[in-house]
Protein backbone atom coordinates (compact mmCIF):
# COMPACT_ATOMS: atom_id res chain seq x y z
CA UNK A 1 0.00 0.00 0.00
CA UNK A 2 1.52 3.46 -0.72
CA UNK A 3 1.24 5.50 1.18
CA UNK A 4 1.76 9.39 0.72
CA UNK A 5 4.32 11.20 3.77
CA UNK A 6 4.35 14.36 2.21
CA UNK A 7 2.01 15.11 4.69
CA UNK A 8 4.22 13.19 7.51
CA UNK A 9 1.37 12.41 10.27
CA UNK A 10 3.29 12.82 13.51
CA UNK A 11 1.26 11.11 15.88
CA UNK A 12 0.32 8.54 14.06
CA UNK A 13 4.36 7.64 13.36
CA UNK A 14 4.29 8.13 17.47
CA UNK A 15 1.69 5.33 18.08
CA UNK A 16 4.33 3.16 15.40
CA UNK A 17 7.22 4.20 17.57
CA UNK A 18 5.67 3.23 20.85
CA UNK A 19 5.07 -0.70 19.95
CA UNK A 20 8.82 -1.13 19.37
CA UNK A 21 10.00 1.38 21.67
CA UNK A 22 7.69 1.35 24.67
CA UNK A 23 10.58 3.42 26.67
CA UNK A 24 10.34 6.11 24.47
CA UNK A 25 6.07 7.06 24.09
CA UNK A 26 5.46 11.09 24.83
CA UNK A 27 8.63 11.89 23.53
CA UNK A 28 8.63 14.80 20.88
CA UNK A 29 8.95 13.75 17.78
CA UNK A 30 9.68 15.54 14.58
CA UNK A 31 9.99 15.19 10.80
CA UNK A 32 14.10 15.59 9.50
CA UNK A 33 12.64 15.25 6.16
CA UNK A 34 12.38 12.59 3.06
CA UNK A 35 15.06 10.65 1.05
CA UNK A 36 14.00 8.94 -1.90
CA UNK A 37 13.53 5.37 -0.18
CA UNK A 38 12.72 6.99 3.62
CA UNK A 39 11.59 9.56 5.68
CA UNK A 40 13.35 9.97 9.28
CA UNK A 41 11.81 10.95 12.35
CA UNK A 42 13.88 12.35 15.51
CA UNK A 43 12.11 10.96 18.92
CA UNK A 44 13.61 13.26 21.74
CA UNK A 45 16.77 14.44 21.42
CA UNK A 46 18.86 11.05 20.39
CA UNK A 47 16.82 8.59 18.39
CA UNK A 48 16.37 8.52 14.91
CA UNK A 49 13.77 6.53 13.62
CA UNK A 50 13.54 5.71 9.41
CA UNK A 51 10.49 4.41 7.95
CA UNK A 52 10.44 3.00 3.90
CA UNK A 53 8.25 4.93 2.23
CA UNK A 54 7.76 2.38 -1.03
CA UNK A 55 8.00 -1.04 -2.13
CA UNK A 56 11.13 -0.15 -3.54
CA UNK A 57 12.74 1.04 -0.22
CA UNK A 58 11.63 -2.57 1.99
CA UNK A 59 14.50 -4.56 0.79
CA UNK A 60 17.02 -2.00 1.70
CA UNK A 61 15.99 -1.50 5.00
CA UNK A 62 15.71 -5.23 5.62
CA UNK A 63 19.24 -5.66 4.49
CA UNK A 64 20.60 -3.08 6.82
CA UNK A 65 18.32 -4.58 9.94
CA UNK A 66 20.51 -8.02 8.62
CA UNK A 67 23.84 -6.65 7.90
CA UNK A 68 24.75 -3.35 9.76
CA UNK A 69 25.01 -5.49 13.47
CA UNK A 70 27.59 -7.77 11.42
CA UNK A 71 29.44 -4.68 10.42
CA UNK A 72 29.54 -1.85 12.72
CA UNK A 73 32.55 -3.55 14.97
CA UNK A 74 34.44 -3.52 11.80
CA UNK A 75 34.71 0.38 11.07
CA UNK A 76 36.26 2.96 12.99
CA UNK A 77 33.49 5.54 11.78
CA UNK A 78 30.39 5.61 13.70
CA UNK A 79 27.24 3.84 11.52
CA UNK A 80 23.60 3.65 12.36
CA UNK A 81 23.63 0.76 15.23
CA UNK A 82 19.77 -0.22 14.86
CA UNK A 83 18.30 -0.42 18.62
CA UNK A 84 14.48 -1.15 17.50
CA UNK A 85 13.31 -2.74 14.37
CA UNK A 86 9.31 -3.19 13.22
CA UNK A 87 7.01 -3.56 10.81
CA UNK A 88 4.27 -0.19 10.07
CA UNK A 89 0.81 -1.67 11.20
CA UNK A 90 -0.68 -0.47 8.15
CA UNK A 91 1.71 -1.15 4.82
CA UNK A 92 3.43 -3.66 6.95
CA UNK A 93 6.87 -1.88 5.56
CA UNK A 94 9.76 -1.90 7.80
CA UNK A 95 10.91 0.75 9.71
CA UNK A 96 14.32 1.42 12.57
CA UNK A 97 15.11 2.96 14.57
CA UNK A 98 18.77 3.81 16.22
CA UNK A 99 20.84 6.74 17.95
CA UNK A 100 21.53 10.00 16.28
CA UNK A 101 24.54 10.60 14.68
CA UNK A 102 25.61 14.22 15.04
CA UNK A 103 27.23 16.33 12.15
CA UNK A 104 26.76 17.94 8.87
CA UNK A 105 27.01 16.28 5.67
CA UNK A 106 30.66 16.51 3.89
CA UNK A 107 29.19 19.13 1.15
CA UNK A 108 32.16 20.69 -0.88
CA UNK A 109 31.74 24.36 0.67
CA UNK A 110 32.43 22.39 3.95
CA UNK A 111 35.10 19.79 3.10
CA UNK A 112 36.63 23.07 0.77
CA UNK A 113 36.78 25.44 4.41
CA UNK A 114 38.65 23.00 6.09
CA UNK A 115 42.29 23.40 6.87
CA UNK A 116 44.74 21.09 4.80
CA UNK A 117 45.23 19.06 7.72
CA UNK A 118 41.59 18.62 8.26
CA UNK A 119 41.32 17.56 4.39
CA UNK A 120 43.90 14.86 5.17
CA UNK A 121 42.54 13.40 7.69
CA UNK A 122 38.84 13.41 6.21
CA UNK A 123 40.41 10.98 3.55
CA UNK A 124 42.22 9.20 5.93
CA UNK A 125 39.17 8.42 7.74
CA UNK A 126 37.44 8.01 4.43
CA UNK A 127 40.06 5.37 3.01
CA UNK A 128 40.23 3.28 6.09
CA UNK A 129 36.60 3.39 5.96
CA UNK A 130 36.30 2.19 2.71
CA UNK A 131 38.79 -0.21 2.58
CA UNK A 132 37.07 -2.02 5.57
CA UNK A 133 33.58 -2.44 3.95
CA UNK A 134 35.37 -3.51 0.94
CA UNK A 135 36.78 -6.39 2.19
CA UNK A 136 33.98 -7.40 4.71
CA UNK A 137 33.48 -11.17 3.67
CA UNK A 138 31.39 -11.24 0.40
CA UNK A 139 29.72 -14.70 1.37
CA UNK A 140 28.64 -13.30 4.44
CA UNK A 141 26.81 -9.91 3.08
CA UNK A 142 25.09 -11.96 0.41
CA UNK A 143 23.60 -14.25 3.36
CA UNK A 144 22.16 -10.66 4.82
CA UNK A 145 20.23 -10.40 1.31
CA UNK A 146 22.66 -8.26 -0.02
CA UNK A 147 22.71 -8.57 -3.90
CA UNK A 148 25.13 -7.97 -7.01
CA UNK A 149 25.00 -4.99 -8.85
CA UNK A 150 26.36 -3.38 -12.24
CA UNK A 151 28.43 -5.96 -14.44
CA UNK A 152 28.70 -5.76 -18.10
CA UNK A 153 25.08 -7.10 -19.22
CA UNK A 154 23.23 -5.01 -16.48
CA UNK A 155 24.73 -1.82 -17.59
CA UNK A 156 24.53 -2.97 -21.38
CA UNK A 157 21.08 -3.37 -20.74
CA UNK A 158 20.13 0.33 -19.35
CA UNK A 159 22.25 1.93 -21.93
CA UNK A 160 19.67 0.23 -24.48
CA UNK A 161 16.66 0.89 -21.95
CA UNK A 162 17.73 4.32 -21.80
CA UNK A 163 17.80 4.97 -25.96
CA UNK A 164 14.37 4.56 -25.83
CA UNK A 165 12.93 6.31 -23.38
CA UNK A 166 15.72 8.55 -21.56
CA UNK A 167 17.74 9.70 -24.40
CA UNK A 168 14.37 11.23 -26.30
CA UNK A 169 14.47 13.66 -23.31
CA UNK A 170 18.20 15.24 -24.54
CA UNK A 171 19.25 17.63 -26.97
CA UNK A 172 21.39 15.84 -29.63
CA UNK A 173 24.83 17.33 -27.88
CA UNK A 174 23.83 15.62 -24.79
CA UNK A 175 22.32 12.50 -26.15
CA UNK A 176 26.06 12.00 -27.93
CA UNK A 177 28.21 12.95 -25.17
CA UNK A 178 26.17 10.70 -23.00
CA UNK A 179 26.08 7.47 -25.39
CA UNK A 180 29.43 7.62 -26.46
CA UNK A 181 30.90 7.58 -23.17
CA UNK A 182 28.36 4.49 -21.71
CA UNK A 183 28.83 3.22 -25.12
CA UNK A 184 32.86 3.00 -24.63
CA UNK A 185 32.45 1.80 -21.44
CA UNK A 186 30.43 -1.29 -22.01
CA UNK A 187 32.86 -2.37 -24.64
CA UNK A 188 36.23 -1.68 -22.32
CA UNK A 189 36.63 -5.53 -21.00
CA UNK A 190 39.08 -3.19 -18.54
CA UNK A 191 35.94 -1.99 -16.57
CA UNK A 192 34.87 -5.47 -15.36
CA UNK A 193 38.12 -6.95 -14.73
CA UNK A 194 37.75 -6.53 -10.75
CA UNK A 195 36.86 -8.48 -7.78
CA UNK A 196 32.86 -7.86 -6.20
CA UNK A 197 33.56 -6.68 -2.88
CA UNK A 198 30.65 -5.40 -0.79
CA UNK A 199 30.10 -1.46 -1.32
CA UNK A 200 28.58 1.07 0.90
CA UNK A 201 26.42 1.83 -2.71
CA UNK A 202 25.72 5.45 -2.22
CA UNK A 203 28.40 7.81 -1.03
CA UNK A 204 27.07 10.92 -1.95
CA UNK A 205 28.79 13.56 0.09
CA UNK A 206 25.28 14.08 2.13
CA UNK A 207 25.63 10.66 3.77
CA UNK A 208 29.11 11.46 4.50
CA UNK A 209 28.63 13.67 8.49
CA UNK A 210 31.57 15.92 9.79
CA UNK A 211 32.03 16.96 13.23
CA UNK A 212 33.23 21.01 13.47
CA UNK A 213 33.43 20.26 16.93
CA UNK A 214 35.66 17.26 16.62
CA UNK A 215 37.74 18.27 13.99
CA UNK A 216 36.80 14.57 11.77
CA UNK A 217 34.26 12.99 10.48
CA UNK A 218 31.49 12.20 12.47
CA UNK A 219 29.97 8.98 10.80
CA UNK A 220 28.58 7.39 7.58
CA UNK A 221 24.78 6.96 7.21
CA UNK A 222 21.95 5.70 4.90
CA UNK A 223 23.11 2.10 4.02
CA UNK A 224 20.27 1.12 2.01
CA UNK A 225 21.41 0.77 -1.26
CA UNK A 226 24.17 -1.63 0.17
CA UNK A 227 25.46 -3.98 -2.08
CA UNK A 228 27.68 -6.00 -4.01
CA UNK A 229 30.20 -4.75 -7.52
CA UNK A 230 32.68 -2.68 -8.09
CA UNK A 231 35.14 -0.98 -5.77
CA UNK A 232 35.09 1.93 -7.41
CA UNK A 233 31.76 2.91 -7.69
CA UNK A 234 32.32 3.64 -4.48
CA UNK A 235 34.46 6.79 -5.37
CA UNK A 236 32.74 7.62 -7.94
CA UNK A 237 30.21 9.87 -6.38
CA UNK A 238 32.66 11.60 -3.88
CA UNK A 239 35.35 12.05 -5.97
CA UNK A 240 32.48 14.14 -8.55
CA UNK A 241 31.28 15.92 -5.74
CA UNK A 242 34.57 16.69 -4.24
CA UNK A 243 36.61 17.60 -6.97
CA UNK A 244 40.14 16.49 -8.05
CA UNK A 245 42.40 17.34 -5.01
CA UNK A 246 39.65 15.06 -2.46
CA UNK A 247 40.44 12.39 -5.31
CA UNK A 248 43.76 12.33 -4.86
CA UNK A 249 44.52 12.44 -1.60
CA UNK A 250 42.26 9.39 -1.02
CA UNK A 251 43.76 7.85 -3.81
CA UNK A 252 46.82 8.09 -2.29
CA UNK A 253 45.49 6.23 0.52
CA UNK A 254 43.23 3.86 -0.74
CA UNK A 255 45.23 1.95 -3.46
CA UNK A 256 43.60 1.59 -6.81
CA UNK A 257 45.52 -0.39 -9.84
CA UNK A 258 44.69 2.23 -12.27
CA UNK A 259 44.09 5.59 -11.07
CA UNK A 260 43.68 7.01 -15.05
CA UNK A 261 40.91 4.55 -15.98
CA UNK A 262 39.22 5.43 -12.24
CA UNK A 263 38.40 8.90 -13.81
CA UNK A 264 36.54 7.35 -16.99
CA UNK A 265 34.55 5.03 -14.48
CA UNK A 266 33.48 7.75 -12.31
CA UNK A 267 32.30 9.60 -15.35
CA UNK A 268 30.23 6.69 -16.43
CA UNK A 269 29.08 5.88 -12.79
CA UNK A 270 27.61 8.88 -12.22
CA UNK A 271 25.88 8.94 -15.75
CA UNK A 272 24.46 5.21 -15.22
CA UNK A 273 23.10 7.04 -11.97
CA UNK A 274 21.54 9.85 -13.25
CA UNK A 275 19.87 7.57 -16.15
CA UNK A 276 18.32 5.56 -12.81
CA UNK A 277 17.01 8.66 -11.58
CA UNK A 278 15.47 9.09 -14.55
CA UNK A 279 13.40 6.20 -14.66
CA UNK A 280 12.64 6.17 -10.64
CA UNK A 281 11.01 9.93 -10.79
CA UNK A 282 9.22 9.11 -14.10
CA UNK A 283 8.15 6.18 -12.36
CA UNK A 284 7.22 8.08 -9.23
CA UNK A 285 5.65 11.14 -10.78
CA UNK A 286 8.60 13.27 -9.11
CA UNK A 287 9.19 15.70 -11.86
CA UNK A 288 11.68 17.87 -9.70
CA UNK A 289 13.81 14.33 -9.67
CA UNK A 290 13.74 13.93 -13.37
CA UNK A 291 14.64 17.61 -13.96
CA UNK A 292 17.85 17.04 -11.35
CA UNK A 293 19.09 13.90 -12.96
CA UNK A 294 18.89 15.11 -16.71
CA UNK A 295 20.37 18.69 -16.02
CA UNK A 296 23.27 15.84 -14.84
CA UNK A 297 23.02 14.08 -18.02
CA UNK A 298 23.33 17.55 -19.97
CA UNK A 299 26.36 18.52 -17.97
Amino acid sequence: MAVDHRGIDLPAIGLEIARVAPALAGQPIVSLGEGMDNLAVLVGENVVFRFAKHDDAVDGLRREIALLPRLANRLALPIPRIEYAGEHSVTGWPFVGYGLIRGEPLLRPLYESLSKVSREGVASELAAFLSAIHTFPVEEARDCGVVIIGGRQGYAGDLERARTDVFPLLNARARHHVESRLGAFVEDDRNFDYAPVLLHGDVWPEHVLYSRAAGRLAGVIDFCDVSIGDPAYDIGFLAHRLGAEFTESLLGRYEHPDPAKLGQKIECFVLFNAIEDVWIGLERGDIFLVDAALGDLRG
